[in-house]
């Protein structure tokens, strides 16, 4: 499964994936099914560091994500590789400055099932894809109303 999504952000480039990339602080308020998100390494946001997310997911049960960072290049790209039992793979966020207080914010997944996950494949990826799209417009406008 691959696709990607874009919004236009009323923030600076370094703003927007300086507030995306911070797993821990954004993710509960963008996602209303987040139940927590929990950083598992020490020190400030780079290559190498890795969360884990539990959320609410398709037949409302919970499902755990492993992340961690793998490219990190402030104000333009974050790489993440990601891990659950049914699907693994990668999200990648590009901001583009649009202008000096605008930018265009992409998010692309690549993702495959794992050898479990293909038995809920069709559900997953309806759900993911919904998912992004609801975290992608949260972001927006929580970021552009400062209450993230």
């Amino acid at each position: 499964m691959r696709f990607s999504l874009t919004e236009k952000i009323g923030l600076p480039a370094a703003d927007t994936l300086s507030l995306i990339s911070d797993l821990e602080r954004s993710l509960p308020k963008i996602d209303p099914d987040m139940l927590e998100v929990t950083k598992l390494t020490e020190g400030e946001i780079g290559v190498g560091t890795e969360w884990e997310e539990r959320f609410t997911g398709p037949l409302r049960r919970v499902t755990v994500v492993r992340s961690r960072v793998e490219e990190l290049r402030p104000s333009e790209f974050l790489r993440l590789h990601f891990e659950t039992a049914g699907l693994k793979g990668e999200i990648t966020f590009e901001c583009v400055a649009l202008s000096p207080d605008k930018t265009s914010l992409t998010l692309t997944m690549d993702a495959s099932p794992t050898l479990f996950g293909w038995l809920a494949y069709p559900l997953s990826r309806r759900d993911v894809r919904m998912r992004e799209t609801v975290r992608l417009r949260n972001f927006k406008r929580l970021a552009e109303s400062g209450n993230l």
